[in-house]
This record gives C-alpha cells, sequence and structure tokens, in this order.
C-alpha cells in the first residue's frame, strides 16, 4: 500500500473476520523468562477473555491448486487493519509461493535451487533464500521445506502418491501360502513343548480377526457414496445442517478432502520438554499447524506445554521471526511446584495443567474442541480437513476421534527404525478401526497424538491419573467407560518421527509395555472395560515366547527336532497369526511410504519387510522384556524420558 493512501478508507467485503480468543495473562512475568514472542500462561491466571478481531485474507488458489497468497493478522480497530497487514503478506505470499514452487520430485537433494521461487515476487517482497533473516522474511525448518506437499497441495495427483487401499486380497494370499507351508511339517508328536507351540502361536489370531474386520469397516468407508462424489466439484460442502443420515452415509476417504469451514474454537496442545535437538521438529510442527489450520477453522489456537524452568528463549525467539503469522501460539508453563491431588506425574501432569488452564480461561465448553499433537509430528492439509469434517459432521454424534499416524521415512535416520515402524499405521487401519472406530468406544486404547476431544468432555474425565506413563490407554478406559458409542474415527494422516536409533526404540517400546502392565494391574480402573485392552497386553507380553528364533533354540538345546502343533486344528490359527503379522507389517509400509517426500514403489520393499520382521520381532521382543523387568521393580522412571527426534 503506498504511503499516501494510508488513510484512504478500504472495502472491506473480501476480508472474513475471525475471533481468536485467549486469557490475559499477567504482566508480572518472572525475571527469568523472557516475554518475547507467543504467550506464557503461567499459574498466575487471570480468567478475563481478551476477545480481538483477526483479519485472515482469503486464500488465493491458482490453477495449479496453490496458494498464491494467504495470513492472519490482529487489529483491535479496523482503523489499523491496512497498516498492520503489509508485513503479513510480504511473509505470507513469499512463504506459500516459495513452498508450493518447490520441484518435489528432485528430493531433497536439490535444496535451496529447487525450492527458489519460479516466478517473479511482488515488488518489495525479498528473497527468503538470498535476503537476511528478518521478522518478515522466515527461514523454513528443512524437514518442512522436503514435504512442501504436506502443508500445501501441488499437483497431488503428479507429486504425491494417491491414499493407498487396504488390500484384503494380499491377506488372504498370504495365508493360503503359511497354511500350505505350516501342513507340511505337521506330526503326530504330542511332547509338552509341541503343545506349548500349539497355544502360544495361536494366541494372536483372534487379534488378526479383529483387525480384518476394522480395515474392512475403514474400506467400507471409503467406498460408499463414492460414485455420488466423484462428480461433485461444484457441490455446495456439507455442514451441521445437513440432514444426519446423508452425513453418516458419506464417503470418507482415508484422507479427508472436505471443503467446508468449521467457527467452533479449535485449541491445539503440543507438549514438549524443549530437549536440545528437538527444536527443529517442534518448529516444523508449529508452522505446519499455522500454515493448515487458517484454511479451515475461523478460531484456533496453539498450546505449546512446557514444564519447569526449562529455557525458552530459543522458542520465543523463533515465534518473534514469524511475525503476527504466529499470533496463535501461547507456551503454556507449568510451575515446577504444580501438583495434582492424585499425583499425576511427567505428560499426564501437564496435559491436567494445560486443562486447568482452558477451565479458567472458560474454554472447556462444548463449543470447543481439543487436539492433541505430539512435538515431532506435524500436520498436513488432509489433517485440518479431518478436523473440521469431524466437528461439522460428527460432532453432534461423537465427543473423540483418534486418525492414522504415518511416519514418513525423511524425518528420521534410521533405516531400520522406520521399517519397525510399519506396523503402528497399520494397527490405526486394523485394531484401533474396529474399537474406535465400528464400536465407537475406545477399548482397545488411544494414541495420545492425533487425537481430538470436545473440550467439556476432557474437563469432566480429566488427566490426572497416578503412577503412569502411559496417560492415553488411562483415558480411553474412562472414555469407554462414561461414553461408549461416542468415539469415531479421523480420517486422515499425521506426520511424525520414527525414533532416531534403535537405542531410542527401544527405550520407547521398554516404557509403553512398563505402562500397560502397570495398567493391568491397576485397581482403580474396572476390570470390563479393561477386558480387550489385557488381551492385548498380553499378547503382546508373550512376544518373548512367540519368537521363532527362541523356538528354534530350544528345539535344537533339547533334542527335540519337531515344532508342529499337536493337531491339524492349530495349523489355521498359525496361519492366520503369522500372515496376519507379515499383512500389518505390509500395509503399514505403504501407509508410511505415501507419507514420505518421495514415495517409492511398495512392492519391493514389501519383499524385503518380510524376512526383516525376524529381525524387528527380536528387537521388539527385547525391549518388551526389558519392559516387564522395570515393571518387576527393577529400576523406574524419575523423569520424563526424551526420545530424539531432530528432524
Amino acid at each position: 500500500m503506498a504511503a499516501g493512501d494510508e488513510n484512504t478508507p478500504r472495502d472491506l467485503s473480501d476480508v472474513r473476520f475471525v475471533t481468536i480468543t485467549g486469557p490475559k495473562l499477567d504482566r508480572a512475568a518472572p525475571p527469568d523468562v523472557p516475554e518475547a514472542g507467543g504467550m506464557v500462561l503461567t499459574s498466575a491466571i487471570v480468567p478475563e477473555l481478551v476477545d480481538c478481531e483477526a483479519a485472515a485474507l482469503p486464500c488465493v488458489v491458482n490453477e495449479a491448486g496453490a496458494f498464491a497468497a494467504s495470513g492472519v493478522h490482529v487489529a483491535k480497530q479496523l482503523a489499523d487493519l491496512s497498516g498492520a497487514t503489509d508485513d503479513l503478506v510480504r511473509l505470507a505470499v513469499a512463504l506459500t509461493t516459495t513452498l508450493t514452487s518447490a520441484n518435489h520430485s528432485q528430493g531433497s537433494a536439490a535444496t535451496i535451487g529447487a525450492l527458489r521461487p519460479a516466478e517473479t515476487l511482488p515488488p518489495g517482497v525479498e528473497d527468503p533464500w538470498t535476503g537476511p533473516h528478518t521478522v518478515s522474511t522466515l527461514r523454513l525448518p528443512a524437514a518442512l521445506r522436503r514435504i512442501p506437499t504436506h502443508a500445501i497441495r501441488l499437483k497431488r495427483r503428479l507429486l504425491r502418491r494417491k491414499s493407498p487401499k487396504i488390500n484384503l486380497v494380499a491377506f488372504f494370499l498370504l495365508f493360503v501360502c503359511v497354511l500350505v507351508a505350516f501342513a507340511r511339517v505337521t506330526s503326530d508328536r504330542l511332547t509338552p513343548f509341541n503343545w506349548f507351540l500349539s497355544v502360544v502361536w495361536s494366541v494372536y489370531a483372534p487379534l488378526i480377526v479383529i483387525g480384518l474386520i476394522g480395515a474392512v469397516f475403514l474400506r467400507t468407508q471409503q467406498r460408499r457414496g463414492r460414485k455420488a462424489s466423484a462428480n461433485d466439484a461444484s457441490e455446495v460442502p456439507m455442514t451441521s445442517g445437513t440432514g444426519i443420515v446423508v452425513r453418516m452415509r458419506r464417503n470418507k476417504p482415508l484422507r479427508s478432502e472436505y471443503k467446508g469451514r468449521s467457527n467452533h474454537l479449535l485449541v491445539v496442545t503440543v507438549p514438549t520438554l524443549l530437549a536440545n535437538g528437538n527444536l527443529p521438529a517442534l518448529e516444523r510442527v508449529l508452522l505446519s499447524l499455522l500454515l493448515n489450520l487458517p484454511e479451515y477453522f475461523d478460531r484456533f489456537h496453539v498450546d505449546v506445554i512446557t514444564e519447569g524452568n526449562v529455557d525458552l528463549r530459543p522458542l520465543q525467539e523463533w515465534i518473534k521471526s514469524c511475525g503476527r503469522m504466529a499470533e496463535p501460539i501461547r507456551i503454556v508453563n507449568v510451575p515446577f511446584e504444580y501438583s495434582t491431588p492424585l499425583g499425576a506425574r511427567f505428560k499426564t501432569r501437564a496435559n491436567q495443567f494445560a486443562m486447568e488452564a482452558r477451565r479458567e480461561a472458560g474454554e472447556n465448553t462444548e463449543d470447543c474442541y481439543v487436539y492433541h499433537l505430539d512435538d515431532d509430528t506435524h500436520i498436513g492439509r488432509d489433517t485440518a480437513a479431518s478436523l473440521a469434517e469431524f466437528i461439522e459432521l460428527d460432532g453432534d454424534r461423537f465427543y473423540l476421534a483418534q486418525g492414522i499416524l504415518t511416519f514418513p521415512h525423511e524425518l528420521t535416520t534410521s533405516k531400520f527404525c522406520r521399517l519397525a515402524d510399519s506396523i503402528r499405521p497399520a494397527d490405526d487401519l486394523t485394531r484401533f478401526a474396529f474399537f474406535t472406530g465400528m464400536l465407537g468406544t475406545p477399548l482397545g486404547g488411544l494414541h495420545g497424538e492425533h487425537l481430538v476431544i470436545r473440550a467439556d468432555i476432557e474437563d469432566e474425565i480429566g488427566w490426572d491419573f497416578p503412577d503412569t506413563v502411559i496417560e492415553d490407554a488411562y483415558f480411553a478406559i474412562q472414555f469407554a467407560t462414561k461414553y461408549p458409542k461416542r468415539s469415531t474415527t479421523l480420517n486422515s494422516y499425521s506426520y511424525g518421527a520414527s525414533p532416531a536409533s534403535v537405542r531410542d526404540l527401544l527405550r520407547q517400546r521398554r516404557r509403553w509395555i512398563e505402562g500397560l502392565l502397570r495398567l493391568a494391574f491397576n485397581r482403580r480402573l474396572p476390570l470390563v472395560p479393561k477386558l480387550p485392552l489385557l488381551y492385548s497386553i498380553f499378547t503382546w507380553s508373550l512376544a518373548p515366547f512367540q519368537f521363532v528364533g527362541l523356538a528354534l533354540l530350544i528345539s535344537y538345546a533339547s533334542g527335540m527336532d519337531n515344532t508342529s502343533p499337536v493337531s491339524p486344528v492349530f495349523l489355521p490359527l498359525w496361519a492366520i497369526s503369522l500372515a496376519g503379522v507379515f499383512w500389518f507389517y505390509i500395509e503399514g509400509l505403504k501407509v508410511n511410504l505415501s507419507a514420505s517426500d518421495r514415495p517409492r514403489p511398495h512392492l519391493l520393499l514389501a519383499v524385503v519387510i518380510i524376512p526383516a520382521i525376524y529381525v524387528i520381532t527380536l528387537i521388539e521382543t527385547l525391549g518388551v522384556m526389558m519392559g516387564i523387568v522395570r515393571f518387576m521393580g527393577f529400576g523406574s522412571q524419575k523423569v520424563s524420558e526424551v526420545i530424539t527426534k531432530p528432524i
């Protein structure tokens, strides 16, 4: 805007106003906490609300389907609107133009040159790759540069693999092959060892069947209404006013393509310890939220939850460098002296404090939803779309939804951990889809991330769970008890990082199994809702005895050259179990590859991962044994464990 036009009234008919609401802070902040960027919520919270008008420039979409301009600014008076947007427009245009002009096919190797804007920047806009690093010239985290299509869709059909279909035929082919192989080794030996193997290698079969039913449920959601939705480009998006039958029968692809908006307040919580080396991952997460949420939400803010006397300066400096784009970010600091009535610790304690802070701010209402993320898991356009879709189209029937965790391969340096985490999205496509989606009751547990809950329901249940490191599973049981048939699935991905080393992978699995065992023996929780989760814990705890290497070792040491079942009746159960494990890893690998920077054909890796499963199982078994040892009292977790996620 020219200098001479500063006082000229501006046509505001194309400006959409939203309200960002947040608690007012006590400005007498501790002297060791610098006041630079973001908002710091401490125990001294004034329960007054500050309502400010935020004007968001409408997204201008070019022929390639990319954003040409996007921004959010905050102003108390409309008279200040024109002057306050100039620097934000320069930042947003440079940022989005840089992202969408990336030559995705060349991958991360073509760094600066590939990401340089292909079109001439508007007058007065500095090149973000050559200009100085100022407030109006944001330097993107390296990881987000490598995965631009997660934030902005640009020629999706060319740059990004379509969402993979759940291939049930592959399971049945694997089942037949495994069954034929097992049938050739059947004998009539009835030793105790054969009885042991017959039972232990069959106990996993019911879990595989549950997973198959969940996968069929998701496939049904993807297929229904598909023909009707194929030609609905000009159709008005569904809203909460659309008939409930129509909403229930709508097509739900694996990654949401919802085009509507939500006026509900969305609060995103991102707990972090701000450990050394993890700040780049946190920046990637926050920037993905700031890029994607404004397209679907009129009101949102992001709460970064920290604990104690952690050094906030690096984070606050980064927030300040983002300028007004980062206005929705608030820093919620949990005081060192804070404690809960039941003595919650670690992340559970932090979640409880943040929930109480929102309660004092008046945000824990049925009009607000809380979306939980980890500090290494960013979102994509499909994630933001699915959140709006759930709130607008399913919010009157469900109070909680959980999506699919994916682990792009470029976010970890460990090739082994990439393959090992193939099982995690497969779990979402199968077991979690059955309990959380089909039954509408999260009896199989929940993730602590990519999870959205209505704020008043979360406030009612709370996070004050004593002596646990798996607060998500505790919350799942409490929710299932109070609100059966009130949960569903989010049809979207979240994009997280696998552990950076096998050592970190072992620590992660050790913490999970220890927490699950403590939950299993916790008498505070009712038994019946725990039964499905107890079965899952039981099968996982048997991993050391199910390991084929151990069976062969015992067979060799004892001189028994036969490991066949005691009866042919067990053969189908063995085949279901083994084929199911193979299929889970293959399907999960397909999902992770589809979420990665440069998706590769999964057929070759699917063949490679089958023998690799035996090595992965060995490491997973070791992690289970470490968790069992810690559960039995040999060592305990004293502080929050940090799994390094440097990307």
